[in-house]
């Protein structure tokens, strides 16, 4: 049941900072209280999934193993319910009331049941001794019924008399009570004759009659007694089913708070303060949940802000620098506050976003005859047609499966438009370096980047995010640390040179300069010596040099 409300709150964040705050407090009372959490842990994992048992009572498919770990769960409210007690956040008093009173319902289904629960059902068994009189009856019948004969046919002798009384059986007369022909005359009046023999009679008296019909049905009767009796258990559950509801859905919720509790305090997290609509947004060392339990090195925490004078956020840096770590750590921490959860940071205040969008990865979709490039630009039309000011964007490379002028145009104007028209807080990291450009276009457009040192040709990622941009992205150390040849890495770098000295390469191995007539001051500027000429001379070349131009 816990598992079911965790799901459902991360699926649909709340937007009511009400709500949110009611189920802060919640998580903040086992937060801040050891011996309760742990003893509520405890009493939980006595407690059965009485959510789907539940819907069991209503689609009448209940089984008695399943009314049994009803009753058990119910026996444990009572010491949930006494935790509780005394506690005044709104939401626990709320939970507390709704866990109801089953007490009386309990000890029913607990004296009803049979613990030993019995392989075949169809046999019965499964009510348990004591609960019901007349089943106690037939099932004693049915287990001593020659033992009830014997009794009988002793009780018999001594009220007749009749030494040789027996009472014997057989598959025409059934049950019967045999006397010889000498005591014939002892025979009471109650008895009525069944047959005669040559030297004996045989009688049948109504006890007999009546122990005979419950030793012969009686299996049969006490299976008939049980499906009854269990037949009213489930009538009377079915009667508590809303009662019931509540309750499991109180119990979902308030094993919910208590693991959000639990995973906070494990895990360093701390209290958001949630701010209306439209609000700063600001996250002090914040850090990603999951990543930062996976990793084997130690987690860097790092800094998100939108203030008023931010509405976009362009990364830059390396590959596997940890751009991508960082902006779903954003996301995470953002609907982790939305759901009433406490968030991986040193302290985060959040505003209420509306919706959060993603493009990130690089997927194709074959079966609707969609490239990885059309479902990049589906993905991206669907966050500019549905975003508001109050969302929260993250763009994780946009325009890589196109040429890279197409690619860098498209990002540009797709992150314009983001800027200037629908204004939601984003985080759009890229290797399109030419997208810092933007900072002096645009005055809530921020460049930050993913810090790197280079040691001796290799890398070493720092994952600190800083003010400004990177100006290259070690796409081909990044090669090399995933295990690409030296000798590509090699050439790589060397047609990464002369690419970036406007070199153009002619074939696979041979690279020429594009040739290119100088200029007259290029000519001049190239025969000047600057250790032989005073500053007078210097200025008056530099006066003709002007002229010239």
């Amino acid at each position: 049941m816990g598992a079911r409300t965790l799901n459902s709150w991360i699926l649909s964040p709340l937007q009511d900072i009400e709500k949110i705050n009611g189920r802060l407090d919640g998580v903040s009372v086992f937060f801040d209280n050891v011996l309760l959490r742990q003893t509520l842990t405890e009493l939980l994992n006595n407690i059965r999934d009485l959510g789907r048992l539940t819907g069991k009572i209503s689609n009448g498919n209940l089984m008695p193993r399943d009314v049994l770990a009803i009753g058990e769960s119910l026996n444990v409210l009572p010491s949930i319910k006494f935790q509780l007690s005394g506690i005044e956040v709104p939401l626990i008093k709320e939970l507390t009331e709704d866990l109801g009173d089953f007490a009386e319902l309990s000890s029913l289904l607990k004296s009803a049941i049979n613990p030993n629960l019995p392989t075949n059902m169809k046999d019965g068994g499964y009510i348990a001794d004591g609960f019901d009189k007349e089943l106690d009856d037939l099932r004693e019948i049915g287990k001593n019924g020659v033992q009830l004969i014997k009794d009988l046919a002793e009780r018999e002798r001594e009220k007749t008399g009749i030494r040789t009384l027996k009472v014997d059986y057989n598959r025409v007369f059934g049950y019967y009570i045999e006397v010889t022909n000498s005591f014939k005359n002892a025979v009471p009046y109650e008895y009525v004759r069944k047959q005669t023999l040559v030297n004996a009679e045989r009688y049948i008296t109504e006890e007999l009659k009546e122990l005979e019909e419950k030793i012969l049905t009686s299996s049969e009767k006490a299976i008939k007694l049980e499906s009854a009796i269990f037949n009213k258990i489930k009538t009377l559950l079915l009667s508590k089913i809303d009662l019931l509801i509540k309750a499991s859905t109180a119990i979902g919720v308030l094993d919910a708070l208590n693991s959000l509790a639990t995973v906070a305090k494990e895990n360093n997290y701390v209290r958001p303060k949630m701010q209306p609509l439209g609000s700063d947004f600001n996250v002090v060392e914040g850090r990603h949940p999951i990543v930062e339990l996976l990793c084997k090195e130690r987690f860097v925490s790092n800094n998100a802000c939108f203030d008023k004078e931010t509405t976009a956020i362009v990364l830059t840096g390396p590959n596997m620098a940890g751009k991508s770590t960082y902006m779903r750590q954003v996301a995470l921490i953002t609907i982790m506050a939305h759901m009433g959860s406490f968030v991986p940071a040193k302290s985060a205040e959040i505003p209420i976003i509306d919706k959060v969008f993603t493009r990130i990865g690089a997927s194709d979709n074959l079966i609707l005859d969609q490239s990885t490039f059309m479902v990049e630009m589906s993905e991206m039309a669907n966050i500019l047609n549905n975003a508001t000011e109050n969302s929260l964007i993250i763009v994780d490379e946009l325009g890589r499966g196109t040429s890279t002028y197409d690619g860098l145009s498209i990002a540009w104007a797709v992150l314009e438009y983001l800027v200037d028209n629908i204004k939601a807080k984003t985080l759009f990291a890229t290797h399109y370096h030419e997208l810092v450009e933007l900072e002096n276009l645009k005055p809530n457009v921020k460049n930050y980047k993913v810090t790197v040192k280079e040691i001796g040709g290799d890398i070493v990622f720092m994952r600190k995010i800083v003010r400004g941009g990177a100006s290259r992205s070690f796409g081909i150390e990044v090669a090399s640390l995933a295990g690409i040849k030296q000798d590509i890495t090699k050439k790589a770098k060397t047609v990464l040179k002369q690419l970036e000295s406007s070199k153009n390469i002619k074939n696979d191995t041979v690279y020429e300069e594009t040739v290119v007539e100088k200029t007259e001051v290029e000519k001049i500027l190239e025969r000047l010596d600057l250790n032989s000429i005073s500053p007078i001379q210097a200025f008056q070349i530099l006066v003709d040099l002007k002229d010239k131009i």
